[in-house]
């Protein structure tokens, strides 16, 4: 992209952007799930990373921008955070995220290092004491 239009392009972009106290509100088309969409050379990109590479900051390949404001239409490059997916997802408020918080399984054993027998597939943990009671049930059962 040339210099001129490179310079329409950012023009262009910060008129769609409301600056106020503290985030910086994409204005403009946003996603489905509310993040902030524009275009340049008919590609679809993240108004949040433009905002990021217009601040002079590089993103780096298998990182993500975490919104630390937890606004999603917010393109304030103070509030975003190069971290990995794992750390995103797991500093969001979704299921994953919820779910690695919680400290005892759903009967009130704790999730520690003696008592977490292992992770699954899906990397749910399990915890020894309702495991062993389930294998004890499943003997009774086929016995």
């Amino acid at each position: 992209m040339g210099d001129k239009a490179m310079e329409e392009f950012t023009r262009r972009f910060w008129t769609n952007v409301q600056k106020t106290d503290s985030c910086w509100l994409w204005l403009a088309s946003k996603t489905d799930k509310g993040y902030g969409q524009t275009s340049r050379n008919y590609k679809h990109l993240y108004a949040h990373r433009v905002s990021w590479e217009l601040a002079g900051k590089a993103l780096i390949k298998g990182k993500t921008l975490d919104h630390l404001c937890r606004n999603r239409a917010c393109v304030n490059p103070d509030h975003l955070e190069q971290v990995t997916h794992r750390q995103n997802i797991l500093r969001g408020v979704g299921l994953t995220a919820q779910n690695a918080g919680k400290q005892v399984c759903k009967y009130g054993h704790p999730f520690n290092r003696e008592n977490t027998a292992y992770a699954t597939a899906r990397r749910y943990r399990v915890c020894k004491q309702c495991a062993l009671r389930r294998g004890r049930l499943y003997v009774r059962k086929v016995a």
